[in-house]
């Protein structure tokens, strides 16, 4: 878990855009920008693999989706910039219901809320 945790958590609930700088690659390279945060996934059986997924708005070819571990990340802070996934889900572009292999409608949980135990 990252020492700004609950800056990602804070940011899920609020629907907000998170400023995220982070190492981009094994060279070191630093990059920095705004980001939607979707979805923490913490670690299992004690192993070091826990991970942080995101919406990266200037992802290109379409690949938009970037999960990091923590030690890539060097700081999240929040923003006031809305962010709601269920909007970039359903949009041209997202992920239709038929994609999404659940067969359920996804727009169908833009109303209701995580009780936030898996952040």
């Amino acid at each position: 878990m990252h020492r700004n945790h609950n800056v990602f958590v804070r940011a899920i609930r609020g629907k907000n855009k998170v400023k995220l700088t982070f190492f981009s690659n094994e060279d070191g390279d630093i990059r920095d920008g705004l980001f939607g945060p979707i979805f923490y996934s913490p670690s299992t059986a004690g192993n070091d693999s826990d991970c942080y997924y995101l919406w990266d708005f200037e992802g290109v070819d379409s690949n938009h989706f970037l999960g990091l571990p923590p030690s890539q990340i060097v700081r999240m802070e929040l923003t006031r910039e809305p962010f709601d996934p269920i909007e970039f889900f359903t949009s041209s572009g997202g992920i239709s219901d038929s994609e999404c292999g659940c067969g359920g409608d996804l727009s169908e949980t833009s109303g209701k809320e995580s009780d936030g135990k898996s952040l």
